[in-house]
């Protein structure tokens, strides 16, 4: 979800126009942009519990980078969503 080859105003059209294909009224909508970064935590959140617990895959995705990866994401989108929900 980093900025990538995008910024952050064309990734929140983006994302607007998706929710607004599938029908999300203004408030589902706005739910849906609020828990990308609830949901990224929790992800976070099993990996390391999985990791600690011993799953040698989550681990390895540790090892990876994932959970840097997704932390950034957290910071990213959070840092960002008042701007997609259309609110800033």
């Amino acid at each position: 979800m980093h900025a990538g080859p995008y910024g952050a105003d064309e990734q929140g059209g983006r994302v607007r126009r998706f929710l607004d294909v599938y029908g999300a009224d203004p408030a589902t909508a706005a739910d849906a942009i609020r828990l990308v970064p609830v949901r990224l935590t929790a992800l976070v959140d099993f990996m390391v519990s999985q990791a600690r617990a011993g799953n040698p895959v989550y681990a390895h995705h540790i090892e990876q980078g994932h959970v840097a990866l997704y932390r950034r994401d957290i910071a990213y989108t959070t840092r960002n969503q008042m701007m997609w929900q259309g609110k800033g």
